[in-house]
Parts: structure tokens; sequence; C-alpha cells
């Protein structure tokens, strides 16, 4: 089974950042290129995934956007699709970046755009999961990104596909908990018990793992 870590950004080059550096002479350490921190994330990912303490191992692949079609997803009938990307309740963006970098954000609507313009073919037949911190839970802002990113993706013909989203926050890379000495994703949230005592209330990311069904178009 093919496995993908799809980051939905174009990937900088050295040229990118030889150029910014021209431009404003300093080091492009000090901006956060978009996308950017998903270089080493997916390489620890790609490494813990072909652990012994993972009892199922697996192959990821990664694909970038460039604007033009991968030999991967253009292949690909099953199998899974991972989407990269920050989150948050009731957003239909993602984000890259953080506090101390720019901020680099894509809607559901361009994320499925993107997806669909490197290759994936109506026939996918696998999962796509939105491994998008809350990318399950709805906010004040509105619906949950899976949903409009599926909402998006099944307008577009991707019908024989499942779509997926997480609730709470997501670790960044397979980890080990005290009782279970393998390596798994984990899904969570801080629990603040407001006197400077709190706790980490989470489980295994499949456990926090919603099936997405896409609404019909006009469908409130």
């Amino acid at each position: 089974m093919t496995n993908v870590l799809f980051v939905p950004w174009r990937r900088a080059t050295q040229l990118d950042k030889a150029l910014f550096v021209g431009r404003a002479g300093r080091s492009p350490d000090l901006v956060g290129f978009a996308g950017e921190e998903y270089r080493s994330k997916n390489q620890q990912w790609k490494t813990l995934a072909q652990d012994d303490r993972i009892k199922t191992k697996k192959q990821f692949y990664e694909v970038w956007y460039s604007g033009s079609q991968s030999v991967i997803l253009l292949s690909m009938t099953d199998g899974q699709i991972y989407i990269r990307g920050h989150g948050q309740p009731g957003e239909n963006h993602i984000s890259s970046g953080d506090d101390t970098h720019d901020t680099a954000c894509i809607t559901a609507n361009d994320v499925a755009r993107r997806l669909i313009d490197s290759g994936l073919q109506t026939s996918f037949a696998g999962k796509i999961k939105c491994y998008n911190c809350h990318s399950a839970e709805a906010g004040w802002k509105g619906a949950p990104f899976a949903q409009v990113f599926a909402d998006a993706m099944a307008a577009a013909g991707y019908t024989n596909c499942t779509y997926w989203g997480y609730l709470g926050s997501l670790t960044s890379f397979y980890e080990t908990r005290l009782n279970d000495p393998q390596l798994h994703k984990y899904a969570g949230h801080k629990e603040d018990f407001g006197d400077g005592a709190w706790v980490m209330d989470d489980a295994r990311a499949s456990q926090r793992r919603l099936q997405i069904t896409p609404r019909l178009a006009g469908a409130t």
C-alpha cells in the first residue's frame, strides 16, 4: 500500500533561499518559507515508520505541490494520503510557520485543487487523512477543515475515496507512552485545572480520527 505525505506548498529551493538573501541581505533562516518545517518533520516520520517499535512498518513518500503532476499520485488507486499543515477548530484553512516566522495559510478549497493538480485521479479509492490539528472540529468560525476539504474533493468527482479528520492536537511524529512501548501517533488536548496543575488527555491518533462524509452541494 502506498502512503503519501502531501505538502500543499511549493518546496523552497536553494535558489529561492539565495534570491531571498540577495534581496533582504539576511539569512533565509530568519524567515519561514511556506511548508519548510515539513522537511524535517516528514523525514523523521519516514524514519520512525521503519523503527522496530512499529507493529506494522510503513514506507512513506513525500509529494510537495509543484504545479506539475506527481508520478506517485497519478499511479495511486488506493493507499493513504496525509495532508500536512497546522489547523485550528472551525478554520477553513491550514497554515505553515509559527509566531516567530512568517505564517502562510491555504484554504481547504485550494488544498483540494492543489492535490488534484498534482495528479490524483478520481478513481482513487483509498483514504485521504487531514492530518492537521483539530481538523474534525467545528468552531465559531465555521465547519471543520476536513469537512470543507471533503466537500470540495467530492464536488470535483472524488467520490470513491474516504475522508478523515482528527480531534485534538496531533503529535508531529510517532511517539511512545509509558504504558505502551510501541511507537504510535497521538492526539489530545491539555486539561488545565487552573492552579498550575495540568495533564495531557491524549490517545492514539487512530482513536481520535473521524470519518468525514462529504455534504451534497448546497447543503447546510
